[in-house]
């Protein structure tokens, strides 16, 4: 009998075993350290979900209030002083090659849009990275138009060539 995926709120002794996935998942220039998880969990923890398969953390999905049309940094630990956000921004949201297909991320992606709403945000945005577009495109995101020059070439520098800025409005509950 197979082992159901439980979609739980992270905890901050999740963050190793994230990184596990997280290596398993991204190309080495995708990659965050620690410090960076860290920092990341410690501003916006709450939000922070984890797919468990018995006592294995087998997927993860960031997700943080941010300002729709940026994006932060890859690898890189938040500003102290962040923007007034104004959308849900979706950082990252991965599973082991071998928990997907299930339908599980779109659980997640469901998880995190309830946040978002009860929060009070009307968008989820994402930086869809070259291989990824696809699946965003069928999850009803749409490249974000009218973006500065400057923006763009700060996402193509960070997340590399062929990665979009994304939007998806959210529905009212």
């Amino acid at each position: 009998m197979a082992v159901p995926l439980i979609i739980d709120a992270m905890r901050a002794g999740d963050i190793p075993a994230a990184i596990q996935v997280q290596q398993a998942s991204f190309e080495p220039h995708l990659l965050e350290s620690r410090a960076v998880f860290e920092d990341r969990f410690g501003r916006f923890g709450e939000f922070f979900l984890v797919v468990r398969e018995g006592d294995e953390l087998v997927g993860y999905a960031l997700a943080f209030p941010w300002l729709l049309g940026t994006c932060p940094e890859n690898d890189r630990p938040f500003p102290a002083q962040l923007p007034k956000p104004d959308c849900f921004y979706l950082h990252d949201i991965t599973l082991l090659a071998r928990c997907r297909g299930a339908g599980t991320a779109v659980r997640m992606l469901a998880s995190i849009s309830e946040m978002a709403v009860t929060a009070g945000f009307e968008c989820l945005s994402l930086v869809s990275v070259a291989q990824a577009g696809g699946y965003w495109d069928r999850q009803g995101f749409t490249e974000l138009e009218g973006l500065d020059v400057a923006v763009l070439e700060k996402i193509l520098a960070s997340y590399g060539e062929g990665s979009r800025l994304m939007v998806r409005p959210l529905l009212p509950a």
